[in-house]
């Protein structure tokens, strides 16, 4: 009885200080919304699809993004040691894992808890239909390696006899380039993600292919009403193995030069309007877009913009912009354990901005932590 006493005495303290406690913390800190958790999975080894792989493995490290590990699928002509390659060397020495890649034909085989990797319920699908095109501007590869490791002898061979000019310079056309057509969708693999009900679609494209693009997403898409967010090329897409990731700590984005978003000309309908924006023109040497500019819009679309939106059916443009990119001292992990920054990332001022127009809200607190952001 006397136990009951006492506890009737400090129960009405005790509730105080809880409600203040809550009230406090509320009052301090703002809830920040975070994207739902899920795996990534992309389709080949593109120059594109391994720089995304990248970006993809380093933000699934962050915290408040909720990305697993990205798994690759290799098809015919999608090689590992090239995608490991790219990583080590423009990821600071990252890999892609013991379980970060599946081969198409066991990606196909039914689900067993021996292939774990085949469950794709609940992921994200990023599949690359663009950056097959590429530009021949009259120089060999193999020659300009040569150059650079024995540019004397080179130099002298090349200059001492102009018929020895490698084969491949023929297939040059008068503008000194030449495209060759993105290849398909891998639709295998694309109706197994669809069957076993992943999450959302992200396709990069360009406008020649947009339009088998759009059979295919409503082919296997449409009647199972899985959302679909096609980014469509204004231009070439090309990277450089001059790049190299500056793996900063936080989710604003590391981009190379200004680029701009914009809901693509197709109405409700699926008619496409104003026409003379349609292609690109291969009468001159069409324009070009970094890859590793592509895979950070894609990566930040599929971050801040909803996954599950009434429209099934997504369709922006993506080109270079004119606004200048903002310099931020970059973070990285160095930093974090006390060194001095690494020099400076740049990125867009705001990706609300960026991205609001062609998508609507926008989440702007990814990656941040909630008691670092007090309002």
């Amino acid at each position: 009885m006397a136990l009951l006493s006492v506890v009737i005495v400090l129960l009405p303290s005790l509730l105080f200080s809880l409600l203040t406690i809550i009230t406090t913390t509320t009052t301090t800190y703002a809830l920040v919304e975070q994207p739902l958790k899920a795996n990534p999975v992309l389709f080949g080894t593109s120059d594109y699809s391994s720089i995304l792989f990248g970006k993809l493995q380093r933000a699934s490290s962050l915290y408040g993004t909720n990305l697993g590990d990205p798994l690759a699928v290799l098809s015919e002509g999608d090689s590992l040691r090239k995608l490991d390659k790219l990583l080590w060397s423009q990821f600071c020495m990252a890999y892609s894992g013991a379980a970060g890649t599946i081969e198409e034909a066991d990606m196909l085989l039914p689900l067993t808890s021996w292939i774990p990797q085949g469950d794709l319920k609940d992921s994200l699908i990023f599949i690359d239909a663009a950056s097959s095109l590429k530009i021949f501007d009259g120089k060999d590869e193999f020659v300009e390696l040569l150059k650079k490791t024995f540019s004397n002898l080179v130099e002298l061979a090349v200059s001492k006899d102009d018929d020895d000019t490698p084969k491949q310079r023929e297939t040059k056309s008068n503008e000194d380039f030449t495209i060759i057509p993105s290849r398909p969708i891998n639709e295998k693999i694309l109706k197994v993600a669809v069957q076993r009900q992943c999450a959302h679609v992200y396709i990069l494209t360009d406008e020649d292919s947009l339009s088998s693009c759009l059979e295919c997403i409503e082919k296997h898409c449409g009647s199972k009403e899985i959302p679909c967010t096609i980014v469509v090329l204004d231009a070439v897409i090309h990277s450089s193995s001059d790049w190299i990731s500056s793996r900063p700590q936080d989710m604003e984005g590391e981009l190379t030069a200004p680029i701009a978003v914009s809901k693509h000309p197709y109405n409700d309908g699926g008619e496409q309007v104003e026409e003379e924006n349609k292609r690109i023109h291969l009468s001159s040497k069409p324009p070009t877009l970094p890859a590793e500019d592509a895979a950070e819009v894609m990566l930040q679309i599929a971050l801040r913009t909803k996954r599950n939106p009434s429209n099934k059916r997504r369709i922006v443009r993506l080109y270079s912009g004119n606004e200048d990119l903002d310099g931020r001292s970059n973070n990285d992990y160095f930093t974090r354990t006390g060194n001095e920054a690494a020099g400076s990332v740049y990125s867009v001022s705001s990706w609300e901005s960026v991205l609001g127009p062609s998508f609507g809200s926008v989440l702007m607190d990814v990656g941040k932590r909630r008691d670092a952001a007090p309002l």
